[in-house]
């Protein structure tokens, strides 16, 4: 019962890493993904897939067999490094730049650039919120207040 399990857990993993891969992969969305995002989904696969296929040729005897065996346990060594080679790759980037993407994916895209301009009203150039007050209380202007608008 558990060698069961076991399979069908590692083959789900191994269907949700691989559909993950592809819609990161698709031309849409390649260039606004992450190298180490990239590397580090291939090694999840490739561990998965490689592991799948090791518990379900567990049982099987023969010289074929043997060699897929062996093949799966590369597929499973080479995701490993990827897995790690991303993760690596990610705390560097962070550790260096403060950011999970390069510096030109953070630009403002022009379709984006109205919602961006038009801010709520209530937050000032700072990006202080304006105290909300009550309709029976009038707003007394102060140098503090003053000061925050000018900024």
């Amino acid at each position: 019962m558990l060698p069961q399990i076991e399979l069908f857990c590692v083959g789900f993993a191994a269907v949700i890493d691989t559909v993950l891969l592809l819609v990161v992969l698709e031309r849409v969305n390649r260039p606004l993904t992450a190298v180490w995002l990239k590397s580090t989904l291939t090694g999840a696969t490739l561990w998965h897939v490689g592991s799948f296929l090791h518990a379900l040729l567990r049982d099987t005897d023969g010289a074929t067999a043997s060699q897929l065996d062996s093949l799966c346990m590369i597929t499973m060594a080479g995701g490993l490094m990827l897995l790690n080679c991303g993760i690596l790759h990610a705390d560097l980037r962070i550790s260096r730049t403060g950011h999970f993407t390069s510096s030109e994916q953070l630009a403002v895209p022009r379709r984006l650039f109205a919602i961006y301009v038009h801010h709520d009203r209530r937050v000032n150039n700072c990006g202080f919120r304006q105290p909300r007050l009550h309709r029976s209380h009038k707003r007394i202007p102060s140098a503090l207040s003053d000061m925050a608008n000018l900024c």
